[in-house]
């Protein structure tokens, strides 16, 4: 249940088997998976009928310019994210540049469902804030892969965490920031502070009270903070 399903999860966890077995492509080894009460599997033009997906290695070997494309999509680019590249063919594009076209094509399409596996993953960071609004925007219900912390946190109303095909964890946003566990900023050489229980280069998941994260912000120790969310998850499941 829920508007934005995300699942998390490092490579190899499972994310792609599970979408493939959601969009029908393939069939489980065990368990049962149901789409707003279709079998995808038994019943593939009920499931493709209803939800519009995109995997994460695009492939559009197509001899077709994108404006051409994008006015057989009734000219779905409102955010301009391909005015750079109206003119060129599909097939030459990057894969970044090609990620877009893609996912375009896939938010245009009315559906019920989008199935959105790893979105972002070659898109630069201007276009992935952008792409990532134009996502957030879409009225469907959508279902969405990630192994990045912070896009979890960005798309998902209801996160699920996997690891080796397994549920490690789930939840709502809201049961995230229970425990008072912040991230917690610093410069790479500075030693961990007292209540540290899992660092991650230049961000520290450390346990306390907000006034003690103030503190060290205060003292020089922190650039800044953040109540914890879905990194702190990944490390207990990790």
């Amino acid at each position: 249940e829920g508007k934005n399903l995300c699942l998390l999860g490092h490579n190899g966890s499972g994310k792609t088997t599970f979408l493939s077995i959601m969009t029908s492509l393939i069939s489980p080894t065990r368990g049962r998976v149901t789409v707003n009460g279709v079998i995808p599997y038994k019943d593939r033009d009920k499931a493709v009928s209803m939800m519009a997906f995109q995997f994460e290695k695009p492939k559009f070997n197509l001899k077709i310019r994108v404006k051409d494309y994008l006015s057989y999509l009734d000219e779905c680019d409102d955010m301009g994210l391909l005015d750079d590249v109206k003119n060129e063919y599909i097939s030459s594009l990057s894969s970044g540049q090609t990620q877009i076209v893609q996912l375009l094509s896939v938010l245009c399409v009315k559906s019920e469902i989008k199935v959105l596996d790893e979105p972002l993953s070659h898109v630069d960071i201007a276009n992935a804030t952008k792409l990532g609004k134009v996502i957030m925007k879409d009225k469907a219900d959508k279902v969405i892969t990630t192994h990045i912390p912070e896009e979890a946190e960005w798309f998902g109303d209801y996160i699920v965490v996997l690891k080796e095909g397994e549920v490690r964890w789930k939840g709502t946003i809201d049961d995230l920031y229970r425990e008072p566990i912040y991230e917690v900023f610093v410069r790479f050489n500075t030693a961990p502070p007292p209540g540290t229980i899992a660092d991650f280069g230049n961000i520290l998941l450390v346990r306390g009270e907000e006034e003690e994260m103030e503190s060290m912000v205060k003292k020089g120790i922190a650039i800044g903070f953040k109540k914890a969310g879905v990194r702190k998850i990944y490390m207990e499941s990790g």
